[in-house]
């Protein structure tokens, strides 16, 4: 988006204004667990 104000501030550049959303599936709790500690996830509910 070319008049995002956060665009121009160090801080919110390239983290509220999100061009692609991706949502994935881990079955096993462990192995979701594993990869929210690699970093490969952001998010992980319990």
């Amino acid at each position: 988006m070319q008049d995002w104000w956060g665009d121009h501030r160090k801080f919110y550049r390239h983290r509220y204004n999100p061009d692609v959303i991706e949502y994935g599936v881990i079955r096993e709790i462990d192995s979701a667990y594993a990869s929210m500690l690699a970093g490969e996830i952001d998010f992980m509910q319990s």
